[in-house]
């Protein structure tokens, strides 16, 4: 029984070793921001550690008057405590789609900058996706509606209840931390392929067979 308590002690104390990759997935705005982050085994990209999302709603805090330049005060504000309470690796962001209003897209441009702006100043790595290629990445299919996609996610990374409780922003952030999870393995798996490849061709030392 003691040694069993003793290993338990020491699992317990390397897990708290181990280091790990936070990505986090944004779905900018100036009046709801989404976010979510997966963290990760940084030698076993597979090995979900934690996952969670949010929002940032300053529109329920502002007044009229000066509705813009205050919420984006407290995305900033609110944002900038996010990060230093998760400490991001990576940050995916939302590319900006144009479409026919580009009056909007200018006042998203705004948000954008600010999660631009601080992820750089968290020291993560920063990727812009589209949302299609996020939703391809949850659903396989780039055309997918949100609701569609918050299912899928809730099922994959067992956070239904979660996701539905928050608004539709939640997910989408989160879709976008995944894409660059998924990203974020495909790599990985790549360049040990490439090495495993190095070794069978590389020439054994004298009398050394593999």
């Amino acid at each position: 029984m003691r040694l069993q308590a003793l290993l338990a002690v020491l699992g317990h104390c390397f897990d708290h070793l181990v280091e790990t990759i936070t990505i986090f997935g944004i779905d900018p705005g100036t009046r709801i921001l989404g976010f979510g982050w997966i963290e990760v085994n940084a030698l076993n990209l597979e090995q979900v550690v934690s996952r969670g999302c949010g929002v940032i709603e300053p529109r329920a805090r502002t007044s009229r008057e000066k509705a813009l330049p205050a919420r984006l005060s407290l995305i900033l504000r609110d944002l900038e405590t996010v990060f230093a309470e998760r400490r991001p690796s990576v940050v995916v962001v939302e590319k900006v789609f144009l479409g026919k209003n580009v009056d909007s897209a200018f006042v998203l441009g705004q948000s954008r900058g600010i999660v631009l702006a601080l992820a750089d100043q968290a020291g993560a790595e920063i990727f812009e996706v589209a949302a299609k290629t996020a939703k391809k990445s949850v659903t396989g299919s780039g055309a997918s509606e949100k609701n569609e996609v918050r299912l899928v996610l809730g099922r994959i990374l067992q956070m239904s209840a979660e996701l539905e409780s928050l608004p539709i922003d939640a997910s989408d952030g989160l879709a976008l931390a995944y894409q660059g999870w998924r990203a974020k393995v495909e790599f990985q798996q790549m360049k040990l392929q490439e090495g495993l490849q190095q070794l069978k061709k590389a020439k054994p030392p004298s009398g050394v067979e593999l």
